[in-house]
């Protein structure tokens, strides 16, 4: 077996761990619960076959959706972001590209930042709508999907700044 696949393997219960029992606690503010697991499918690698990832999303959404009790808003969330995943690649990143978050010294990229931006916003976006349909709160619906969006947007990045993850290969 792969060291990177060992890696994956590996990530996958501590990120879904630590986004039930911590992040899903954080309520900064009493409304902005920061999506941490969305690292995961930040640094999943390219090479992996399409409907493999979407069983993870898959897996990891629902997971989370029933630690939670919450109604599958994360598993649909977590499968349309993997779903598009491949088109937000080649439109940000282009054809030629073999690694998605660079593996260079210093800070993370600007392109770099541009991807977990584009992954997380399309995830609380589609889960904030979803949260709108079935509690029709629309006066908070802005609030929660903004903040919990930089929020996590900075906690992901800042996450993949003190340990790069070199696991796209």
């Amino acid at each position: 077996m792969n060291f990177s696949v060992l890696k994956l393997i590996y990530l996958f219960p501590l990120v879904l761990l630590a986004q039930v029992f911590v992040f899903s606690n954080f309520n900064l503010f009493g409304f902005i619960d920061p999506q941490i697991y969305l690292l995961y499918f930040i640094v999943l690698p390219l090479k992996i076959n399409q409907i493999i990832l979407l069983l993870i999303a898959f897996t990891m959404g629902i997971s989370i959706d029933l630690f939670l009790d919450l109604p599958a808003t994360n598993a649909i969330s977590s499968i349309t972001v993997i779903f598009l995943r491949p088109l937000i690649i080649l439109v940000l990143l282009g054809k030629s590209r073999d690694k998605i978050i660079s593996e260079g010294k210093g800070a993370i990229l600007a392109q770099d930042l541009k991807y977990i931006a584009l992954i997380t916003g399309l995830h609380q976006l589609v889960y904030f709508i979803l949260d709108l349909i079935i509690l029709g709160d629309y006066l908070s619906f802005m609030r929660n999907f903004v903040f919990s969006w930089l929020i996590s947007v900075f906690l992901i990045w800042t996450l993949l700044g003190f340990k790069k993850v070199s696991l796209n290969e």
